[in-house]
């Protein structure tokens, strides 16, 4: 596995739409950050992973999108994560091991794929909870940076 950089985190703004009106939800002051973290034996998503990533950034993971569904290449791949161990499989896709703050392996690996589903899952959650009750069809954009 390789040590990889990233940027902090992507903050997301999560919305429901209420009686036409719309109702921002975040886990923090104003946007919800888009990050994942193996904390105590167990994955915590949003402010409480961003919060952990202080104490342990060798568990936390942010900016799972481009690691997901396409080949990454070197150049991409040096770019994406900072100070988590991660390997690329032969199908393409990224595996990422969270770490104690030793840097010995924590926890299961777990796809990109599947870190982005379970953050998905719990925007959906939160949204849910803003709603009173459960959402239908959402929309979800993605900023592109330079």
């Amino acid at each position: 596995m390789k040590l990889l950089r990233q940027p902090l985190f992507i903050p997301c703004l999560i919305f429901t739409i209420l009686d036409g009106i719309a109702h921002l939800c975040c886990s923090g002051e104003r946007t919800t950050p888009a990050a994942v973290a193996f904390s105590n034996g167990e994955w915590v998503m949003g402010e409480a992973a961003l919060q952990n990533k202080a104490k342990n950034p060798k568990s936390f993971f942010s900016n799972l999108l481009p690691l997901v569904g396409t080949k990454v290449s070197d150049a991409v791949w040096s770019k994406l994560t900072k100070g988590v161990k991660a390997s690329k499989q032969a199908d393409g896709q990224v595996l990422l091991q969270p770490c104690n703050t030793s840097g010995e392996p924590e926890g299961s690996p777990k796809l990109a794929g599947e870190m982005l589903t379970m953050l998905l899952e719990w925007f959906k959650r939160l949204a849910e909870e803003n709603a009173g009750g459960s959402v239908g069809p959402c929309v979800l954009t993605v900023s592109r940076r330079s």
